[in-house]
């Protein structure tokens, strides 16, 4: 609490505090389906229909140049099939039930930045 208490004292803390001031009201969705089912699954990638098979292809590929000790190849194969992968905002609460997957809800991402944005505020003062 003191260490807050400091933060808001800080001309440049006190700047960045104050835009934390909320824009609009917090959403709140009662009885949300996933509330009680943590841990969600956070998929790291996902792949467009359209390349799955190439990024099969790929996996085998990668898995006969590891066998042999071709780790440049491997390396070079994987760069390949990194490429036709790409992030969305989406989660899931398991891998292997078949829930379909939701998209995260912005306030989500916005209450991460916030932390985010609070812990670095934190760890700037406890250098100082």
């Amino acid at each position: 609490m003191r260490l807050i208490a400091t933060l808001a004292t800080r001309p440049s803390c006190r700047f960045r505090l104050s835009s934390f001031a909320p824009s609009a009201p917090l959403t709140i969705l009662p009885g949300y389906a996933l509330a009680d089912r943590i841990p969600l699954y956070i998929p790291p990638y996902v792949i467009a229909q359209a390349n799955v098979a190439r990024y099969n292809e790929l996996q085998l590929a990668m898995n006969v140049a590891f066998a042999a000790a071709n780790y440049t190849q491997h390396a070079e194969l994987k760069n390949h099939q990194t490429l036709l992968t790409s992030w969305q905002p989406l989660m899931q609460h398991s891998i292997i039930e078949e829930a379909g997957r939701i998209v995260f809800h912005s306030q989500l991402i916005a209450d991460f930045n916030t932390i985010y944005e609070l812990g670095s505020m934190m760890l700037e003062e406890l250098e100082e």
